[in-house]
């Protein structure tokens, strides 16, 4: 393991990120709707087996502004299934990987998946 990856990686080693935080089963959908009311929250619903799905979130990084108020949640759907089940369920969408949710003001405003989520314009989600 390189020097970065000892400092970068977490318990699961796979590499941090500064603009997520990861979702697990301590965040559930009342944390993220009650979020929801101070800032945008962006929910990504990644699978690391999938190349689609990496190429994506990679892509998806890029375009999060340096300075936002927004809330960047990822959630790995292997090592969160039922968490990514419950997600679908409580805010009514239907489960894709990779998906992007995005909440303002406890509602959905929108759901993308795949390379649609890359055609996003984020700056029309600043508060």
């Amino acid at each position: 393991m390189g020097f970065f990856e000892k400092i970068f990686k977490n318990e699961n080693n796979q590499m941090l990120d500064h603009s997520f935080e990861n979702l697990n089963q301590e965040k559930n959908v009342e944390h993220l709707l009650e979020e929801s009311k101070k800032n945008f929250v962006f929910i990504f619903k990644h699978s690391p087996r999938c190349g689609i799905s990496n190429m994506v979130l990679n892509q998806f990084k890029q375009q999060i502004p340096s300075k936002t108020n927004a809330k960047f949640y990822l959630l790995n759907v292997i090592q969160n299934r039922d968490l990514s089940s419950q997600l679908a369920k409580d805010l009514n969408v239907v489960h894709e990987s990779p998906q992007l949710i995005i909440l303002k003001d406890e509602k959905v405003l929108s759901e993308s998946s795949h390379s649609a989520i890359n055609r996003i314009n984020l700056d029309e989600f600043e508060s």
